[in-house]
């Protein structure tokens, strides 16, 4: 009984989530923006790229064409009087491309091209250590040059990508339940029997109302509103016990009904979802609750006999 009185309460629950991220335009606004949020974080993702990402130090005299596409720390000597401008010849037009600047070293033989982009604070003709990512060279830049730099933090990013995608999954499955649970009315069923719902909802209201209150109250949906049962010859009535929020909702034929038992903030209790028509002609459905099972079967033994 103590676990079935856990799933009660963890189904109505449920269901005050699902109404509140369905029914609320801030809800629903936050589901958009983890999904957008998800699939933005989803860029952030850079598989098999960790070890390529670690800086390794690297003499100058041991970088070559096996060393393209590897983040390096090198020490040399850059030499800004010597570098060069690249440019970029469309014809009529000249474009100015990146200043390569040479990086040399008493132990190596050919410098390296250093492009002079984000470079550390250096002192020409005096040694620097400068990190950045062996690049492989197109048209007039070097064939092999150095561009300044450090690597993408790869670990943080990749986590950056699972929670995005934790928080898209999380987005998706909570708006497809919300969505579903919406056509239930947010009337989820209960794991108790009729019987023993009838017993456990003795201290409730007598009738609970959920589903929607019609055009004359703007379509507003409600879930476990406390109501009161009324009939006179040509209809039944569901009438608002919250002065606050007064509506009614008037049942003019019943086309069909369904017994079952829902998890309420008050425990299981016996309810009915039903379709009818209202007192305009249109075709509704909604579900309510009674706080006995004898209630209940007297409302709908009543609406049965409207015509």
């Amino acid at each position: 009984m103590r676990l079935q009185s856990l799933a009660n309460t963890a189904m109505n629950r449920l269901a005050a989530v699902l109404y509140w991220l369905h029914e609320t335009r801030r809800a629903r606004l936050l589901l958009w923006l983890m999904a957008l949020g998800g699939m933005a974080s989803l860029l952030f993702v850079r598989p098999g790229v960790v070890e390529n990402a670690i800086v390794k130090t690297y003499k100058l005299s041991e970088v070559s064409i096996s060393t393209a596409n590897i983040w390096v720390r090198i020490n040399g000597t850059l030499l800004p009087a010597k570098g060069y401008q690249t440019r970029f010849d469309l014809g009529a037009v000249e474009l100015r491309g990146g200043r390569f600047i040479p990086m040399t070293h008493p132990n190596a033989t050919d410098p390296l091209w250093v492009l002079d982009e984000d470079l550390p604070t250096y002192s020409p003709g005096m040694p620097v250590t400068v990190s950045g990512l062996i690049r492989l060279g197109t048209g007039d830049q070097p064939p092999l040059y150095l561009q300044p730099g450090l690597p993408p933090n790869v670990v943080l990013a990749n986590w950056v990508g699972r929670i995005g995608t934790v928080a898209l999954v999380v987005s998706i499955l909570f708006s497809a339940l919300a969505w579903l649970a919406h056509f239930a009315h947010y009337a989820l069923p209960s794991l108790v029997d009729v019987t023993e719902a009838t017993s456990s909802a003795a201290k409730a209201p007598g009738f609970l109302w959920y589903g929607d209150l019609g055009k004359e109250y703007g379509e507003v949906v409600v879930r476990e509103m406390p109501c009161e049962f009324g009939a006179t010859v040509h209809e039944v009535r569901f009438d608002s016990q919250m002065p606050t929020l007064p509506w009614r909702v008037c049942v003019r034929r019943l086309r069909s009904a369904q017994t079952t038992s829902l998890a309420t903030r008050f425990g299981p209790m016996p309810a009915a979802r039903i379709h009818f028509e209202d007192e305009r002609g249109l075709t509704r459905r909604a579900v309510f609750a009674a706080n006995s099972a004898a209630n209940r079967d007297q409302v709908l033994q009543v609406m049965g006999l409207i015509r």
